[in-house]
Parts: structure tokens; sequence; C-alpha cells
């Protein structure tokens, strides 16, 4: 086993089972394993990416193949132009742009849930209504092969007014894709408007 520093090592998502980590615990030696070593540190990180100005798209991350899938999107803001209302930031999966995703949305609007249902659409919209202002998904995925990923959405949308609450938005949605696992991610505005600086995505992983 040969010794290497921190900075050396290499990330823990790519650690073979058999990679070898030797520590001190009282003066007594151990070491763990690759497969050990992932297991303890809980979801794999596979991947981030953020704007570094105002876009309609971010760039796409490759990802490693993972049984299951959590995407924690933060999207900035969205700019007013061409549409007035904002934008509806959306998720793309391994550059599939035809007509294989389906989304719904329940908002709680003025007393009452209304529902937003999109299907035969090129991406899963990640909110049921347009906004300008900022928002915090968070996306689980079954990513199994031979079934639809299914995504379940939980998204947060601001006000930037302590005296105005936000609108509670839940929802899912599927790539209808029973042959690939995901391993590409891009987020997308549904619109043409762009999203602000500063908006991003980071996936987590685990197979099990």
């Amino acid at each position: 086993m040969a010794d290497l520093r921190d900075s050396e090592a290499p990330a823990v998502s790519a650690f073979s089972d058999t990679f070898e980590w030797a520590g001190n615990d009282s003066g007594i030696s151990r070491k763990l394993n690759g497969a050990q070593m992932r297991a303890a540190w809980g979801l794999d990180y596979l991947g981030s990416t953020k704007l570094a100005a105002a876009a309609h798209e971010t760039a796409v991350v490759n990802i490693a193949a993972r049984d299951f899938l959590w995407i924690f999107v933060r999207i900035a803001s969205y700019g007013g132009s061409p549409d007035a209302t904002g934008d509806i930031g959306s998720l793309r999966f391994n550059g599939d742009s035809g007509a294989n995703y389906w989304s719904q949305h329940a908002q709680f609007i003025s007393g009452a849930w209304t529902e937003f249902s999109v299907p035969n659409a090129a991406l899963i919209r990640l909110a049921g209504t347009n906004s300008r202002l900022s928002r915090n998904v968070m996306v689980t995925v079954n990513n199994l092969a031979t079934r639809g990923k299914t995504c379940n959405i939980k998204n947060q949308t601001g006000t930037a007014d302590p005296a105005t609450v936000g609108t509670i938005n839940i929802g899912g949605g599927e790539w209808v894709n029973l042959v690939d696992q995901i391993t590409s991610v891009q987020l997308v505005d549904q619109g043409s408007n762009n999203m602000g600086a500063n908006t991003g995505f980071i996936v987590f992983g685990k197979n099990f």
C-alpha cells in the first residue's frame, strides 16, 4: 500500500472497492477499503455546476450511474424578458430533448390547490408557474435502467417580501426511458428567459 497525502487521494465517489485507507485509532493501526469509506460517507457526490452569468441553461453535468439520485437546485432569479412573468427552471437528462417527459405540480394559491399538468414535454418542469424570484428545489429520482425515471419534486419560491408568504408547491415528473440510467443532467429554462448568475445544481447518488 503506497502512501498518499490527503490532497493526492481521489474523490470518495471514485474509490474502488479495493482502495485502502490507513488510520490510527489510539495507537492501533486500522485499515478501511473503498467500499467501507463510501458507505461511511453516506451519499456519493456525483457532480455540480453553477452559472457565472445569466444564461438560459447550465452546462451539462456528466455523472456516474447510481440507482437513486438526489438533485438540489438553486435558482437565484429569472430574467424578465421576453416573458415579463419570468420562467420555470427544468431538468433534462442524457441530452434527451424529445417529448419523453411529463410533469405535474400542485400549488396552494389563495386558499385552494391548483394543478398544473404538462404531458409530452421535452423536459421536467420544477414548478407549476412562472416566477422572476429565487427558487430552492429538491428532486429525488428513481434511476433503475429498466424503469421510468420517476421524480419527486419539492419546490419553494421566494417572495423578497417578509410580509408575503411563498406559495407551497409539490410535484413530480418522469423521464420515460426504460433502457438507460441517467448519466447526465442539465438545468434549462422551459421558456426563453435567462436564469440569474449563481443558479446551479448539485447531484448525489447511491446504489442500494
